[in-house]
Formats: structure tokens, C-alpha cells, sequence
């Protein structure tokens, strides 16, 4: 989680102002990262969760700090919005995917029982391969 003071917030801006704002977004790979050039022409990654959380994998982002390539994709989402173009939506992380279906298996079998699938999972199978699994 990035945390600050208006203070530090406001000099993240400032710095990627100064190196050319919203142009060091390199790519926008359409699911809530971006690729933000940074220092010696390095590459960074910046999250943008669905929370509305900006994670970096640079030094200061990684101890949870503002820094100008958060900035930077703020002020890129920002002029995007500005042009009507909405933000790529966020996908789920994997972790929360599977999290999610997990409980869904699990509310499915405390409702249904352990057998709850059993007549799609024969319609998958097809009825050969069903009376030899018996």
C-alpha cells in the first residue's frame, strides 16, 4: 500500500512532471499495469489494483512510498478520463481468482453435495467414458 503526506504525493508529481509526466508511460497493458520508464532508462512496473491502490517495483515503491513513476501512470489515467477514454479495468489477481472459486466449489458442495456436478461432468465426458469410470 502506498502511503504519504500531500507533501510527498506532490513531489512525486513534481518529479514526473519534470522528466515529461504522463510520456514515461512506455505501455499500457490494458489490465491495470503499466510499463513507466525510470532512471538510466530502467523499466518500471506500476499496479494499479482495483482498490484503486498504485503499487511500483522500484525502491521507493517497494517500501511504500510515492514515487514518480506512480506519478506518471496517475497523470496518464488522468489525461485519458480527461479524453473520455476509460481506464483499462483491473483483473482479479490470480490469488483472489482462485480464492473465489474455491469458495464457490465449496457453497456449491455444502448446498449440493459431494455429487453436485455429476451431470455436467458426465455431459463433458460423454457416455463411454462414464460407464468405464464407473
Amino acid at each position: 500500500m502506498t502511503s504519504g503526506t500531500r507533501e510527498t504525493f506532490n513531489r512525486a508529481l513534481a518529479k514526473a512532471s519534470e522528466l515529461g509526466g504522463m510520456l514515461l508511460v512506455q505501455r499500457d497493458r490494458g489490465d491495470g499495469r503499466y510499463d513507466v520508464t525510470g532512471s538510466h532508462a530502467r523499466a518500471y512496473l506500476v499496479q494499479v489494483t482495483a482498490d484503486g491502490e498504485y503499487r511500483c517495483d522500484c525502491t521507493a515503491g517497494s517500501f511504500g512510498r510515492p514515487c514518480k513513476h506512480q506519478a506518471a501512470v496517475f497523470m496518464f489515467r488522468a489525461a485519458q478520463l480527461a479524453v473520455g477514454i476509460a481506464p483499462a479495468t483491473v483483473r482479479e489477481s490470480d490469488a483472489d481468482v482462485r480464492a473465489r472459486l474455491l469458495d464457490e466449489s465449496r457453497m456449491n458442495i455444502a448446498r449440493h453435495g459431494a455429487e453436485w456436478d455429476r451431470p455436467a461432468r458426465e455431459s463433458w465426458l460423454g457416455e463411454e467414458a462414464v460407464t468405464v469410470a464407473a
